[in-house]
């Protein structure tokens, strides 16, 4: 297993390994929209989802990292600095890899990036309802500190 600063090359497995991702996590914030309506809302995602790696893989406030199993990319993660936080944007790990502390060697390489800009203090977004991610980060000692509501 080896985690490494993610390239332009590496972009069309990242952008897999989202799509996988975005269903579940589309899934937590629409729990009454039928399935035809969530995989349309995925399309939308990745295609943003494209567009965003590709303009900041190369961002130096940015990083970008991949986990490979056996030459395999199975798993990436990114973090970036805003002023004085530093914040772990997204951990998206393989289907068939999850649950095997795949999640957990990520988030503590973002965090010692992190911790390497000197920040004042590490935050996440997670939406409610994704547990594993939850669980994840308060393994991490992160702890709750902002709700966030929406109105539709």
């Amino acid at each position: 297993m080896t985690i490494r600063k993610a390239t332009k090359k590496d972009i069309e497995k990242i952008n897999e390994i989202y799509a996988e991702g975005i269903i579940q996590e589309l899934e937590f914030q629409y729990p009454n929209k039928p399935k035809s309506k969530i995989k349309e809302y995925a399309k939308e995602e990745i295609k943003y989802h494209n567009q965003t790696v590709n303009k900041n893989i190369k961002d130096r406030k940015q990083y970008w990292i991949v986990l490979e199993e056996n030459n395999n990319i199975i798993g990436f993660g990114s973090a970036y600095i805003k002023g004085n936080k530093g914040v772990t944007e997204s951990i998206y790990i393989a289907k068939e890899f999850r649950g095997k502390g795949y999640g957990s060697k990520i988030l503590k390489n973002l965090i010692s990036w992190i911790n390497s800009k000197k920040v004042k203090h590490i935050e996440t977004n997670i939406l409610t309802g994704n547990e594993p991610s939850i669980k994840l980060h308060e393994k991490f000692r992160f702890k709750p500190y902002l709700l966030r509501m929406r109105l539709r």
